[in-house]
């Protein structure tokens, strides 16, 4: 399968379905809409890098609805309810991202930052998961990793073998394993803004 019969197969058939015989639809109209929006986005926001950002929860809320949670079983207002908590989860994460790549050493930014890692830390030592994560989990009855933006792009372009992925290890392993690079990136930017460049 080329790309684009990729993405129609899973959006049409669900993120369980391993069959390539059903009948694709080449339905477009969602698609459509959504790159009106996007492009509504990118020319009303100032700010490129917000309005990049912004792009990209759109797309990942997108995404995360026709790929998953429109094909699960749970009534309408939990498909809203579980779009909502992915939505926190997109900012929080895009938040963090966007702190950290425009930070250049201004310390409100830096102090945010910092206020947002300790929160994350604070709930993941408290309940040994990420708590967007457990309501997610607890609003579908399903238990799965969380994707971010890039790793669901990534899944579409055929990079990433499942889109539904759960703990190699335990969830808290995976947690662990997965934020042990950015904790220590933001440890450094904190000594290189504090200590070196005063």
């Amino acid at each position: 399968m080329n790309i684009i019969q990729r993405y129609l197969h899973i959006k049409n058939n669900g993120f369980n379905d391993t069959s390539s015989n059903k009948n694709i639809t080449n339905d477009f109209i969602d698609e459509i809409q959504l790159a009106i929006i996007l492009l509504t986005c990118f020319f009303l926001i100032p700010n490129k890098l917000i309005a990049i950002f912004v792009i990209l929860t759109i797309i990942s809320i997108f995404i995360e609805y026709q790929f998953f949670i429109k094909h699960t079983s749970i009534s309408n207002y939990k498909k809203y309810l579980y779009l909502f908590v992915d939505l926190i989860h997109n900012c929080f994460f895009l938040l963090v991202v966007y702190l950290f790549i425009n930070l250049k050493c201004n310390y409100k930014k830096l102090i945010l930052l910092n206020i947002c890692m300790f929160i994350i830390v604070l709930f993941f030592l408290h309940f040994k998961r990420c708590i967007l994560s457990i309501i997610a989990d607890d609003i579908t009855k399903i238990e799965k990793n969380w994707l971010n933006p890039i790793n669901k792009l990534r899944y579409i372009f055929g990079f990433k073998k499942n889109y539904i992925t759960k703990a190699k290890k335990s969830y808290y392993d995976d947690w662990v394993d997965s934020n042990t690079y950015p904790f220590i990136g933001i440890i450094l930017l904190n000594l290189y803004c504090l200590f070196i460049k005063r």
